[in-house]
């Protein structure tokens, strides 16, 4: 007779998102900030009015950058800030954002994301953006940001 092995506790990915910071980023500056208060999709409070405990956000949307004082932008738990002196990998992390592909946990990580600035607007083609539309925004972003 074989022995029962013992029960396994599983912890799921998504019950975890509740413990990290989101990531924040500033692109005037080039830096990562992980703000306090910003842990989980939600916090549990006491409200007095109320007598009980209520799940509020805890997403921070109007932090501003301690350095610049530029609003600083959520990317999500998994996105990991390139060098600060790589200007294009900056520039491209910011083209990206502006189109709406950011770096939220999932099962599977952020999912696909280009390597280099030059394959950014062929992946945001790919995502069925305009090629006119794409190329007038990393335009626009490279005046911005003198790359």
């Amino acid at each position: 007779m074989k022995g029962t092995r013992p029960p396994r506790t599983v912890i799921r990915r998504v019950d975890l998102i509740g413990l990290h910071k989101d990531h924040f980023v500033c692109f005037a500056c080039r830096k990562q900030y992980r703000l306090r208060g910003s842990e989980g999709a939600s916090a549990r409070v006491w409200s007095a009015s109320l007598g009980r405990f209520e799940h509020r956000s805890g997403k921070r949307e109007d932090a501003a950058c301690p350095q610049c004082g530029e609003t600083l932008q959520a990317l999500g738990h998994d996105f990991k800030a390139p060098a600060r002196r790589d200007r294009r990998q900056w520039l491209k992390v910011e083209l990206l954002w502006r189109f709406g592909c950011g770096y939220a946990m999932g099962w599977d990580g952020p999912g696909e994301r280009p390597r280099r600035l030059s394959g950014a607007v062929e992946f945001l083609i790919r995502r069925g953006h305009s090629e006119n539309e794409v190329r007038v925004a990393l335009a626009e972003l490279r005046a911005r940001r003198r790359v």
